[in-house]
């Protein structure tokens, strides 16, 4: 039985989930979007484990320069949900909801976040979102 991915969403679609007030921002290759409801983060796809991005069904990681107005989003404690997003090439995709689990100690110092997923994502989303590049010239199978 093959699973199918949940339906892509607009940029604009996705920030919306933030509520009143939005605030863009970003963190390296990653979009935040804080507003009166919520932190929405879009993320870029790929396997690259030193910049923002998914680094495996359960966590995620934000990498970039200091951005002290959104250290206070990032608490473990926050009451305000951090919706999680990845930019797709036809729209994004939900990837749920998630907790910080660490994070710069100072306001000023905040250029990362490690995040875990409520849900672990499936074998389909995890594949859209950190797609396995094409075996360049020279490559053997088997090797």
């Amino acid at each position: 039985m093959t699973q199918t991915l949940p339906s892509l969403t607009t940029e604009a679609a996705a920030l919306s989930v933030a509520g009143a007030g939005l605030r863009r921002c970003q963190m390296g290759s990653a979009l935040i979007g804080a507003g009166a409801d919520a932190t929405v983060v879009i993320l870029e796809p790929g396997d690259n484990s030193e910049v923002s991005g998914v680094r495996d069904s359960t966590e995620v990681l934000l990498r970039g320069d200091a951005v002290p107005a959104l250290h206070s989003r990032f608490d473990f404690r926050e009451a305000l949900p951090l919706h999680l997003f990845a930019r797709l090439d036809r729209g994004c995709l939900p990837l749920g909801t998630a907790r910080c689990r660490g994070r710069s100690s100072a306001p000023a110092d905040f250029d990362h976040a490690e995040l875990e997923l409520d849900q672990p994502l499936t074998r389909e989303m995890l594949d859209a979102v950190r797609p396995v590049p094409a075996p360049g010239p020279g490559f053997v199978r088997g090797s």
